[in-house]
C-alpha cells in the first residue's frame, strides 16, 4: 500500500511538473511571436510568465537534463525580458507596463539552492531523457529569430 500511494503521488508529481512545462512552452511561444511583430511591452510580461512557470516546474522535475534545460530556457527568456526593458527604457517609451514579474532570477536562484540532489541516471536512461527532451523542445519557437533583430 504504501509503495502504491509513493508511487501515485511520484506520478501526480511529474504530470505536475509536465503541466507547468508545457505552460511555460506555450507562453514562451506566445512571448516569441509578440517579440518578433513588435509587441514589446507584451513580450516582456509573456517571457517572464513563461521563466516563472519553467522555474515552477523545476521544483517537481527530476530528470536533470530536463531540469538543465528548463533552467537554460527560464534564463534565456528572463535576459530577452530584461533586454527588452532595456531597450523601451531607451526609446523613452515608458516601460511601465513592462514591470510584470521581474522576480523571476531570485526565484531561479532560490530554487537551485534547494535543489536536492538526484540519484545519478544510467546511460539508457539518459539516452532517454534525452530524446525526451528533444522532442519537447522541439515544440519550442526559436529565439533564433528575435535574436538576429
Amino acid at each position: 500500500p504504501t509503495e502504491i500511494s509513493a508511487r501515485r503521488r511520484g506520478l501526480a508529481l511529474l504530470a505536475m511538473a509536465n503541466d507547468l512545462r508545457d505552460k511555460g512552452i506555450e507562453i514562451a511561444n506566445d512571448a516569441v511571436r509578440d517579440d518578433n511583430a513588435g509587441n514589446y511591452e507584451d513580450a516582456i510580461n509573456k517571457y517572464c510568465k513563461a521563466a516563472e512557470y519553467l522555474m515552477t516546474a523545476t521544483k517537481y522535475e527530476k530528470n536533470p537534463v530536463t531540469l538543465k534545460t528548463i533552467r537554460e530556457k527560464s534564463l534565456e527568456y528572463v535576459q530577452r525580458a530584461e533586454a527588452l526593458k532595456q531597450g523601451l527604457a531607451g526609446k523613452g517609451a515608458g516601460g511601465k507596463k513592462a514591470g510584470g514579474g521581474g522576480g523571476s532570477k531570485e526565484e531561479e536562484e532560490e530554487s537551485e539552492d534547494d535543489d536536492v540532489e538526484p540519484e545519478p541516471l544510467t546511460e539508457e536512461q539518459l539516452a532517454k531523457a534525452e530524446a525526451e527532451m528533444k522532442e519537447e523542445l522541439s515544440k519550442l519557437i526559436g529565439m533564433e529569430s528575435v535574436k538576429k533583430q
